[in-house]
């Protein structure tokens, strides 16, 4: 957010300032100033940015901060050398970002954990009330069932045979 700040402020204030002192024939002196844009595209950038990276590691089922820092090492430095640089390597989730103010050190310790986004058991709870039925179904939680014969002891791990089955000897029962 600082480097899209800094962007919009360099870009109001510099260009069209500048470019307003010229139509106007204003006597003064240019101003050069650092663009940030790769800093912006190194972050934001598809595929290779960190944000993206990021997000498709948190879809991954053995997404890790670890296999999150090796593609941020192994595409994103490459991919954006003069921004993005690996830290010292005993330090091996991290890496350094050169941003317009100055130069930060990020730890991705726990990046892909904070970043997932699980719904707020409020949220599935009214989305199981929904009017819709396709999405109370999706959203309405099972309680695991197990099967007992009609007579005797439960099996352990047995599920009700075909002729338990056909005759209705298995009953369900909800484990809450």
């Amino acid at each position: 957010a600082n480097e899209k700040l800094q962007q919009h402020f360099n870009q109001h204030l510099f260009r069209s300032e500048q470019e307003e002192y010229t139509s106007e024939g204003v006597d003064w002196k240019h101003i050069d100033w650092r663009d940030n844009q790769p800093i912006i595209d190194a972050l934001e950038g598809r595929p290779m940015g960190v944000f993206p990276l990021l997000d498709s590691e948190c879809l991954m089922p053995q997404g890790s901060d670890r296999t999150l820092i090796n593609k941020i090492h192994q595409n994103t430095a490459n991919e954006y050398p003069t921004v993005i640089h690996k830290s010292d390597p005993r330090k091996t989730l991290e890496f350094r970002v050169n941003h317009y103010a100055a130069r930060v050190e990020y730890t991705v310790d726990g990046f892909t954990d904070k970043n997932k986004d699980p719904l707020d058991k409020d949220i599935i709870a009214l989305l199981a009330t929904s009017n819709v039925p396709l999405i109370a179904e999706l959203f309405t939680v099972k309680e695991p069932i197990i099967r007992v014969p009609a007579r005797g002891a439960p099996k352990k791990g047995a599920a009700p045979t075909r002729q338990e089955q056909a005759a209705g000897g298995g009953r369900s029962m909800s484990v809450g």
